[in-house]
């Protein structure tokens, strides 16, 4: 295959995020899919992708690495395989916890470069980033030190655009991850190594985060959300963008969703008791989002 979108999928805990990135994408992209997935989930894997409109959705079965062999972190060295196991000559690479609002096509490399993301406006230099990047300075003292000091784009591998070409990049980039296995590991690397490799840095906008924000943010710029650590449900802004595209994929049981919901405790709150829940979350732009939205102590029965 030439060109695609690759999503990544193993255990059950983003079942729920996989069938709405799947179905969103679906309304702004109308080329291949491939949704690479483990074992475990390998039948409900293959219902989702029966169901595409466009019968162009393909499971492919890859063995992650675990917590059992590597230890705390292996999920993210995952990632890093990417250019490995995908099948297309250039792809775009969408975490499963985001919502693709606009097309997208700048991300799909011209030939070998990397084509990587911001978040928000953060730099490397910047106070969190910078205590980020120092837990590497162990093993990358060097590139660490120097992206501690210089004004970098903060990198978020939620959304990439890879070539199959970038062998050098994919071995180096598990190389470095596995360094330091930890939490976040495949974006530190990436961090880290991005510089010596051709490589595009795109704005948040294809990128973006329901509760960071740019300065000169706009909502209608946004072609991809990223609800990255579970926002799109624990915060009023990703309740607002989610919700719409829950309840429409909710009454005709779109992409298997009510049986996904299962999968996240999140969902499944949020399934036995919506208005408690986005009370709970959304705050004081609760009664708003439950008013747009028409939702009541029914509204997932």
């Amino acid at each position: 295959m030439t060109k695609g979108v690759i999503l990544m999928n193993f255990g059950s805990k983003h079942f729920a995020h996989l069938v709405c990135c799947l179905y969103s994408l679906r309304r702004h992209y109308s080329g291949d899919i491939v949704i690479l997935h483990d074992e475990s989930n390998e039948e409900l894997t293959k219902r989702i992708a029966e169901q595409d409109p466009k019968k162009i959705t393909f499971p492919i079965r890859f063995k992650p690495f675990t917590r059992e062999e590597l230890g705390n972190g292996s999920g993210y060295l995952n990632k890093t395989r990417l250019i490995d196991l995908m099948p297309f000559a250039r792809a775009v690479f969408l975490d499963c916890d985001t919502l693709v609002v606009d097309k997208f096509d700048a991300l799909f490399p011209d030939s070998n470069e990397v084509r990587l993301t911001q978040f928000c406006d953060w730099k490397t230099n910047g106070n969190k980033m910078s205590k980020r990047i120092g837990r590497w300075k162990e093993v990358m003292n060097e590139q660490a030190t120097l992206q501690m000091a210089l004004e970098y784009p903060a990198i978020n591998t939620g959304v990439m655009g890879l070539s199959k070409t970038s062998k050098n990049l994919s071995i180096e980039w598990q190389r470095v991850c596995r360094l330091n296995i930890s939490f976040m590991c495949d974006e530190l690397a990436m961090q880290l190594i991005f510089l010596k490799f051709p490589h595009v840095v795109l704005p948040d906008a294809y990128n973006c985060s329901p509760i960071y924000r740019t300065e000169d943010h706009k909502d209608e710029d946004v072609k991809i959300w990223h609800g990255h650590g579970q926002k799109f449900l624990r915060s009023s802004n990703g309740l607002r963008i989610y919700m719409p595209t829950l309840l429409e994929m909710w009454t005709d049981n779109t992409y298997c969703i009510r049986e996904a919901f299962c999968s996240n405790r999140y969902f499944r709150r949020l399934e036995a008791d919506p208005v408690a829940f986005i009370k709970e979350y959304a705050k004081d732009k609760a009664d708003k989002i439950i008013e747009s939205n028409g939702i009541n102590e029914h509204t997932f029965n």
